[in-house]
């Protein structure tokens, strides 16, 4: 508890006077004889205990009622953050008072005289030296007269844009923070911060200059979104370490919400507060909280799904909105409306929703081109928060998905096959098999291929396909085994269909890094003649994504397989199966590896082992199937608010180096050496080039230049190669990150990065990349196994690309080649909203399946539906924060001018006192009175002789009548 008029304190010495008048009234006592006194005394010996209780009150309420007043006229505060509760300091002073007071009441009794004054004196030094340790620990938080680097985080989340009695919130903060620079003391430097989901360090040294500052303040726009303080904090650490003062401080300014806080991790808060701790003072946060509405009428778009995770062209998909009422009154929406490829598809009513309650519609569209598209859902209902109205959603439309089936039946019958089965299920239109008009121009999504297990043994590389299905195949040689698993730990899909003649040691044994490829291991082939054949499919216990569609409306239910392989799932693998028999067995098991997806069914898919082929729902158990596991072959172009994001846009599963349509490496030609100056890029096919003593090309100069060429090298065969140049003046080779010499073992379908330099003197320029592949002779290195994107993907290594943010403002990422496939790499903060990407040309082929119509590349960064929560923070959690850091609540932007100022600040309690200082007056009055008709001192009763009625006895009237007859005598 700290006082504001410190100097009104010196009226506690008027607790004195009551005491001086009362020794003086006992001092004018004076001594009257008097006959009867011997009577008197005995009844004031009963009575003393009482006459001492009594002048013990009224000392009390006397010295009390001064003291009252001057700590009142002292306008003390309670500080949030006060180490010494209020509760006990205030108390502590007024039972000091009092003690003081009843002591002289106790003059007749020294010894607890000198018993209570010490006692009262020893309380008030003890409360006078807590009120001084919160001084100075004031003065140590808050720097009095020192300078100070400031950090003023400006909350800009939704909640913040709600409009108030003609002003937002956001409007109030950016206005307050104007005035706490204009007003604050010499020397200090401020460092202004926009808090949101990712905070935004607008100068990260903070500066003086109040003309920058107010610029700045000019050109803040709310971001959306919630409030993450503690990234806002982080980055407001970082930028007080840049300051050159002692003093440290960090204002906030929001409205008071407990979203965002994470009040429920205490091992984050030890975070900040380590983080704090390496700052040469710990910062004091004071934490500004503007009026809170009381209620909000709101409605919110909180998510768009679609029905199917693999969106094509070939039949429509349904999109599913969910609208919540996220306020807390109910509101009636007036429609919902979804828009996809630049066009409104529908608008549907919708009823009324009572606070925190949901709905969820379901539209339906065929989207007409492969690539981004972007769907965007509206609400109308005319709430408070307008800014979660509308939800974006970017599609990946997939313009054709690669399946290749791989056949390893013995049987030579077309139709006994298992991959016949799952190839006509993957693609039924029996108008394309027949050769009609029509299906020469329509579009399919699922493309599978069917091939031969001999065929696939001799793969390298599985790249370009998003599912592989391995139909009665008994096994692969360990170089093909090794590449499908490569390809499904890079994203790809892989489905087993073990027939009798599956090899259990293979498939069991199949590891990647030692790790299992499939789902569960196989047990042993159960026959018609075991005692669990015939048992039905059990389609109830479809839980698993991959088969939710089919666990109603299907007719799997009655599948009997007479055939089927055990699988094992143990203790451990029970989460990996997506089906049952009625049994209970396994009948399907699925389980991620790496980035992609692999499956295994218990038995193969063809006429001899079940009727699971002609079954109506086959042909969706099969697309389902596919469209699982592929997943990773889409590229998710929705993302969360984030300090900066690595993209994937092109998989490496779906698509390989080899379906790359540009070959060659990617030319930078720099018009000064050194790889410096303006520069033109072109692909060039091959590194091949004399050109004598004229120019590269046009704009770059023939003399004195530099050329780089980047990209990636992937040897067709395995074996030893040597690489050379042949140039004029300098050139540089780099493979794999280091300098080729002599032979080198390159393996088939890998990429190596590859970095050719090449530095131009003056006259003849020319350059030559040869490789000789196991001691054959040198030759020039063919575009065939040339591919302009890299696959390290370390920084600077890709194409650098501008992107529109939101709010218009342009800033540069990088598009680079890893072994996971195509990446954009962003390193500034993302704020919720639509991002746009130009493509360059070089890449644009690449990445067709992920740009709009107009060759841009969309991405969404969504803001979540919890700002319309209005909680605010309760003491107790205020608490749980000064477990961690020094936060101080400032409800009035004064208290924040104080702390800036280095004065301390809270809630002032002088009414309480002078409404006490008032009762104990009124107490003081009524006790005097009570006491005084008690003791009945100074009163004159008068005494009538007469006899106003009969009286006396019957004898004393018969006296009383002849002493009046002798009388009358």
């Amino acid at each position: 508890m700290q006082f504001i008029n410190a100097a009104m304190l010196l009226g506690l010495l008027a607790v004195a006077i009551p005491v001086i008048i009362h020794l003086l009234n006992r001092k004018n006592l004076h001594k009257v004889l008097w006959g009867a006194m011997r009577f008197l005394l005995d009844s004031v010996r009963r009575r003393r205990r009482r006459v001492l209780l009594e002048d013990m009150l009224l000392l009390a309420c006397r010295c009390l009622i001064p003291a009252l007043a001057a700590l009142a006229f002292a306008r003390p505060f309670i500080q949030p953050e006060s180490r010494i509760p209020w509760v006990v300091v205030l108390p502590a002073t007024l039972l000091a008072i009092a003690g003081f007071g009843i002591s002289f009441a106790l003059w007749h009794h020294p010894r607890w005289r000198r018993g209570l004054l010490a006692a009262s004196a020893a309380l008030f030094a003890l409360v006078l030296a807590s009120v001084l340790f919160e001084r100075q620990l004031n003065l140590k938080r808050f720097g009095r007269g020192a300078h100070k680097d400031v950090v003023i985080v400006v909350d800009g989340s939704s909640s913040m844009a709600m409009v108030t009695e003609g002003l937002s919130n956001f409007e109030r903060a950016c206005a307050e923070a104007q005035k706490y620079i204009d007003e604050a003391p010499r020397g200090t430097a401020f460092s202004i911060v926009l808090g949101g989901p990712v905070p935004q360090v607008l100068n990260p040294v903070p500066i003086s200059d109040k003309r920058v500052l107010r610029e700045t303040l000019a050109q803040l726009k709310p971001v959306h979104g919630t409030l993450q303080i503690m990234g806002a904090l982080t980055a407001s650490a970082v930028t007080l370490a840049s300051g050159n003062n002692a003093v440290k401080q960090i204002v906030v300014i929001g409205d008071g919400q407990t979203v965002g806080w994470n009040l429920g991790a205490p091992e984050r808060w030890k975070t900040i507060q380590r983080i704090f701790a390496q700052l040469p003072t710990t910062p004091q946060v004071v934490w500004r909280t503007l009026p809170l509405p009381t209620s909000i009428r709101n409605v919110a778009v909180t998510d768009v799904a679609l029905t199917r995770a693999i969106v094509g062209t070939d039949r429509e998909v349904g999109i599913r909105v969910t609208v919540s009422n996220t306020g807390t009154e109910a509101v009636t929406p007036d429609a919902v409306s979804v828009k996809a490829d630049g066009a409104v598809l529908s608008s549907q009513s919708i009823r009324q929703l009572e606070p925190g309650a949901s709905h969820t519609l379901l539209f339906h569209h065929k989207f007409a081109k492969p690539g981004a598209s972007l769907v965007e859902a509206a609400v109308a209902a005319q709430d408070d928060l307008p800014a979660d109205d509308v939800f974006h959603r970017v599609v990946q439309v997939v313009g054709a998905l690669k399946v290749l089936v791989v056949d390893g039946g013995a049987s030579g019958d077309f139709f006994a096959k298992s991959s016949t089965f799952v190839a006509l299920a993957l693609r039924p239109e029996l108008a394309r098999l027949r050769g009609g008009p029509a299906a020469a121009e329509a579009e399919f999504l699922l493309d599978p291929l069917v091939e031969p297990a001999m065929a696939t043994a001799a793969r390298t590389s599985f790249a370009g396909f998003g599912v592989v299905v391995l139909a009665d195949v008994p096994k692969l040689p360990d170089a093909a085994a090794k590449a499908l698993a490569e390809h499904v730990a890079s994203g790809g899909g892989l489905l087993v269909l073990p027939g009798a003649s599956a090899a259990p040691a293979f498939y069991n044994a199949w590891a990647l890094d030692g790790k299992p490829v499939m789902p569960l291991p196989l047990g042993r082939w159960r026959s018609e003649d075991s005692a669990t054949a015939g048992d039905p499919i059990a389609p109830e216990g479809f839980t698993h994504d991959a088969l939710r569609a089919l666990r109603t409306g299907s007719d799997l239910g009655g599948v009997r397989p007479l055939q089927h392989w055990t699988l094992d799932e143990g203790l451990a693998g029970a989460p990996y199966v997506a089906g049952r028999l009625v049994s209970g067995a396994p009948f399907l098991a699925v389980r991620p590896f790496e980035r992609g997806t692999a499956a295994m069914s218990a038995f193969p898919f063809d006429a001899t082992i079940s009727d699971l082929p002609a079954r109506r729902s086959f042909v969706q158990l099969m697309h389902e199937l596919a469209y699982h596991l592929a997943r990773p072959v889409a590229a998710d172009l929705n993302l969360l608010p984030s300090e900066g994001a690595t993209l994937l846009l092109a998989p490496a599963s779906a698509v390989g180096v080899a379906d790359v349509s540009a070959n060659g490496l990617v030319g930078r030609y720099y018009k000064r050496q050194g790889l410096r100056g303006e520069s033109i890029r072109r692909i060039d096919a091959k590194v091949d080039f004399n050109w004598g003593t004229g120019s590269p090309m046009k704009g770059i100069p023939r003399d004195r230049f530099s050329v780089i060429w980047t990209g990636t090298l992937v040897p067709p065969v395995s074996g030893q190669y040597e690489f050379s140049l042949d140039f004029d003046d300098r050139a540089s080779l780099a493979l794999d990150g280091r300098r080729p010499s002599g032979a080198i073992a390159l393996e088939a379908g890998r990429r190596y990065p590859l970095r050719i330099t090449l530095e131009e003197d003056y006259q003849h320029a020319y350059i030559h990349f040869f490789w000789s592949r196991d001691g054959a002779p040198k030759e020039i290195v063919p575009p065939e196994a040339l591919y302009p994107v890299m696959s390290e993907g370390g920084e600077g290594s890709g194409e650098i690309v501008e992107i529109l943010d939101p709010n218009g403002e342009r800033f540069h990422g990088e598009i680079f080649g890893a072994p996971d496939g195509t990446s954009l790499r962003i390193s500034r903060s993302l704020t919720p909203g639509l991002y746009k990407v130009a493509v360059p040309g070089i890449l644009a082929q690449r990445l067709a399946g992920v740009t709009a119509a107009d060759g841009m590349l969309v991405f969404s960064v969504a803001a979540g539906s919890e700002e319309s929560t209005l909680e605010a923070l309760s003491p107790a959690q205020t608490e749980f924060l000064l477990k961690y850091i020094s936060i101080s609540t400032a409800t009035r932007e004064e208290d924040v001018l104080s702390a800036l100022r280095g004065q301390a600040f809270g809630k002032e309690i002088w009414r309480i006192l002078a409404f006490a200082a008032f009762a104990f007056l009124v107490a003081e009055v009524a006790l005097t009175r009570w006491i005084s008709i008690q003791r009945r001192m100074g009163e004159e009763r008068d005494v009538d002789f007469t006899n106003a009625g009969q009286a006396g006895t019957a004898s004393f009237r018969d006296s009383l009548a002849k002493i009046r007859g002798l009388q009358d005598d």
